[in-house]
């Protein structure tokens, strides 16, 4: 058939390639709708093999453009637009990297964590403590479900004190499983969400859950725990 062909012959060019800078535009995000989806499946089908040596054979770099169809999705006028999305895109993020090695390093040495005087903040279902423009994401990895239930956007006035497992950098960005949230106020702290709730459960330290209603730790191997929000070596 012609796309075979068509691909065979690509293929063919591209082995005298090792590299390609790519640079991409969106225009109509609906261009393709009046296409056969069947002939669309079975157009992508016979390109695999191309776009495998094209992604995963080659060196390559892409840049998508901006334009006024994505100035329009975002709500910005274009000049606006064009301005914020370059200056992402030229992030120094090397610099942003050496930035964060120092909070990296502590990070690493440090298994529990108490951040206090923080306001609580949801996006998309996804739950961070934010002091500022700083935010660290929440994980309930453990189930605690000790992170309050509301919609999107930040819990407006009230500031909480959060305790939890340091998990690690992602993104340059500290993530968090929190064990313990209490909503801080002027006489103190009152206890909001806890997981005493943790229920008597003990985690190892890589955040594995080992014993469900322990009353303490007998019978565990040698190791360190987290039993109630505190760290114990078993010897």
């Amino acid at each position: 058939s012609n796309i075979e062909k068509q691909v065979a012959w690509e293929l063919n060019m591209w082995e005298s390639i090792a590299a390609h800078v790519d640079i991409g535009i969106d225009e109509n995000d609906a261009e393709l709708s009046a296409v056969n989806a069947r002939a669309m499946s079975y157009f992508r089908s016979f390109r695999k093999r191309l776009r495998e040596v094209m992604i995963d054979e080659r060196r390559w770099v892409y840049l998508h453009w901006p334009t006024m169809a994505d100035a329009q999705k975002a709500g910005m006028c274009y000049d606006d637009f064009y301005d914020f999305f370059l200056s992402a895109a030229l992030v120094d993020y090397e610099k942003m990297g050496r930035d964060m090695e120092p909070l990296v390093e502590l990070m690493e040495k440090t298994d529990l964590v108490e951040i206090k005087g923080v306001q609580l903040d949801s996006i998309n279902k996804n739950y961070y403590m934010v002091s500022g423009t700083d935010s660290v994401q929440l994980f309930d990895k453990f189930g605690t479900k000790v992170i309050p239930s509301f919609k999107d956007g930040t819990i407006a006035g009230k500031k909480y004190v959060v305790r939890g497992i340091f998990g690690s950098i992602f993104n340059n960005k500290a993530e968090v499983f929190p064990i313990e949230i209490t909503e801080q106020v002027e006489t103190g702290v009152t206890e909001v969400n806890t997981a005493k709730a943790v229920d008597g459960n003990v985690y190892s330290i890589d955040g594995r859950l080992v014993k469900t209603h322990a009353q303490d730790l007998s019978g565990l191997d040698q190791g360190i725990y987290i039993f109630n929000g505190k760290k114990y070596i078993v010897r």
